[in-house]
């Protein structure tokens, strides 16, 4: 092989293998990435984060009875107050 040669075939296989070894590292980059982002949760802790939101849902569903028993109370304080102001009272003579 002539040296013409030998440096025509280095500048085309050269860039090639810079390319591949680039595309191998980003690569190997990008899948630890993801690995180490979320896909690392072990199944004990989505089991205590699945409890805290199945509780969390129960007191968010307890807190919404307990509004809900107020407001009742509070519509039937407005209307005793409402009648209350309406009849006269018969308290005197």
């Amino acid at each position: 092989m002539t040296p013409m040669e030998m440096r025509l075939l280095l500048d085309t296989v050269l860039p090639f293998i810079i390319v591949l070894a680039a595309l191998g590292t980003g690569g190997k980059i990008v899948t630890t990435w993801l690995r180490n982002r979320g896909g690392g949760s072990s199944k004990q802790e989505l089991q205590a984060i699945s409890d805290q939101l199945r509780q969390l849902q129960e007191s968010v569903d307890t807190m919404a009875v307990e509004v809900e028993r107020i407001e009742e109370s509070q519509r039937f304080n407005a209307r005793l107050l409402s009648e209350s102001r309406i009849q006269p009272r018969s308290d005197g003579p």
